[in-house]
């Protein structure tokens, strides 16, 4: 483990680290002179499970994750980690330290090459907080760190705020609750929608919402309780997504002893929802023997706990949802018709997105400011070729296709300020860079964010993923430096000079194939001995490396 300017050991209470593991010594070299750059301090690991072994032994209680401390226990603000890595790769160390509460809030970066962001933007979706792509300039570490900075202020001022682990636990569900909840439209059909759920809210009938999957009927249930005037809670049951056999559990609850692993008793989600709304979604779905009990308790306004005596009393409005046929159920004997009755007091049905297409760009731009948050990007609006993207499509996934396109267009964007087409596309290079193709020049115009393209900002250094010495040549400017990454798209973004355009080349292959990193050093080192004449020390030079690396090098090439 390297330790980048270690201070004594009072600082591990302080959470000003970086944590950070990457198996390529290049890499290391170069977040290294970053943290330098930066004036940050990080502890630098070659490997996942040298991180993981360091923090079972510093962190924790033997082989078991500590009691949950407060947030300013962890040394770490940051977590940065490669996504392709020998043994533990990232996704897998991401899992593994989030099993740590001490580490459960703390910022989690991937970094990845190109050719890998559809797994990173995967990571992203499943607890990485942002990614980081290779070749990467001093800007874009210090975005990542300024971002886990602002992240570590809220979350404290947040902590501040709620007495205990569990009032904080609920805050975040209620802040959850509010962001889904939030009923976008703009079509007219969807106007009448929220006029008739207005004008039916305040009653306690039942209510039986249809539609296509991802047409939002939840949402329609959330803004049914929200303007019932009812003080409990609305709670949410996906009645397809529990086996039958635990389904009555988790319904009605159960009693200490009930049945094997029953240590204590356990209110279910009527009872969580008295006073509030029970939203069982997909309800077509239920075996016919717990239709029975649903409807003993719309009738009876009261459940039975697996394996209790006495029935309870609940109180809450129940809001069922499907997106079968529930009629054609009814007709084949596969859904209780006395049920179906008892639901359909209230009808509503939730038309596909291909049917309201006005509704298609407020939702966009509502889930670009809500993903634009939660991944700290500075995504402000969407272009006016990205909006006829998005009309272009039939959306069959409905609302939450168009959810996904969104988060993954705001993940892709990094420091874009709108969405275009692009950030819409494959993951494919050609596509996303725009008529590039492998080991081809990207016409990007004056886009210095697109994919594939090598970035120097013209204040920010660029970091390389070169040989060790490298990283000393790195220019303020943003000039005469070199970029690598593992699928290089040959397009150099530096000054005009004659130098750079020569780089350009030795980054291509035979037929425009992208070069891996071995085939560079060995294009770069022979490139510099023609140059020289054979003179190895002026070679080692002007490759920016001492000449015993040099000598290594061809030695490692089978070359005298």
């Amino acid at each position: 483990m390297e330790k980048i300017d270690k201070k004594n050991e009072a600082s591990v209470k302080t959470g000003n680290k970086i944590l950070i593991v990457d198996d390529d010594p290049h890499m290391r070299s170069a977040l290294s002179l970053s943290l330098k750059k930066t004036g940050k301090e990080g502890d630098i690991f070659a490997s996942a499970e040298e991180a993981l072994s360091y923090i079972g032994k510093n962190f924790t209680s033997g082989d078991v994750p500590a009691a949950e401390p407060t947030i300013n226990q962890s040394p770490y603000f940051l977590i940065l980690s490669d996504l392709n890595m020998p043994g533990m790769d990232g996704i897998s160390f991401l899992n593994e330290i989030k099993k740590y509460p001490v580490f459960q809030s703390v910022p989690f970066v991937i970094i990845t090459a190109y050719g890998t962001i559809e797994s990173a933007v995967s990571a992203m979706k499943t607890g990485a907080s942002d990614y980081m792509l290779k070749p990467f300039d001093i800007s874009d570490f210090e975005r990542i760190v300024k971002n886990a900075e602002k992240f570590s202020s809220s979350y404290n001022i947040l902590r501040k705020t709620v007495k205990d682990k569990e009032c904080c636990k609920d805050n975040k569900d209620k802040v959850k609750d509010i962001i889904s909840s939030n009923f976008i439209y703009r079509s007219d059909a969807m106007k009448r929608i929220d006029e008739y759920i207005k004008a039916v809210a305040s009653a306690d009938a039942t209510v039986l919402i249809t539609g296509e999957s991802g047409t939002g009927k939840e949402v329609a249930a959330k803004r049914i309780h929200e303007l019932s005037g009812r003080k409990g809670r609305f709670v949410a049951v996906n009645c397809s997504a529990i086996v039958p056999t635990l389904l009555e559990s988790e319904l009605f609850g159960h009693e200490k002893g009930a049945f094997t692993g029953a240590v204590s008793a356990k209110k279910g989600k009527f009872e969580q929802a008295d006073n509030g709304t029970i939203f069982l979604d997909e309800i077509a779905e239920m075996d016919k023997n717990l239709q029975a009990k649903i409807l003993r308790a719309l009738q009876e306004k009261t459940i039975d706990r697996v394996g209790g005596d006495e029935p309870v009393s609940v109180n809450a409005r129940v809001v069922a949802a499907t997106n079968k046929d529930i009629e054609k159920a009814v007709s084949e004997g596969n859904f209780r018709d006395d049920l179906f009755y008892r639901l359909n007091v209230i009808r509503l049905h939730m038309p596909p997105l291909r049917d309201r297409k006005d509704d298609v760009i407020a939702l966009a731009e509502y889930f670009a400011s809500v993903y634009s948050n939660k991944y700290f990007r500075e995504v402000s609006g969407i272009s006016e070729d990205a909006k006829k993207y998005l009309l272009s499509l039939d959306f069959q996934g409905n609302i939450r296709e168009l959810e996904n396109i969104i988060e993954r267009a705001v993940i892709l964007a990094q420091k874009d300020k709108f969405l275009d087409v692009r950030h819409f596309g494959s993951f494919e290079p050609a596509f996303y860079a725009g008529n590039v193709s492998y080991g081809g020049n990207a016409d990007c115009g004056d886009d210095k964010s697109a994919a594939g393209n090598t970035r120097a900002n013209g204040t920010g250094a660029i970091i390389t993923n070169g040989a060790d010495n490298n990283i000393d040549n790195i220019n303020k400017d943003g000039k005469d430096a070199i970029n690598e990454s593992d699928k290089f798209n040959g397009s150099v973004s530096s000054s005009e000079s004659a130098d750079n355009r020569a780089a350009a080349d030795i980054f291509n292959g035979s037929g425009g194939r992208s070069l891996n990193i071995k085939e560079m050093e060995e294009k770069l080192i022979f490139a510099a001995l023609k140059e020289t004449g054979g003179n190895k020390t002026k070679a080692a030079e002007k490759l920016g490396i001492t000449s015993r690396t040099l000598r290594n090098k061809l030695k490692e090439l089978g070359i005298d």
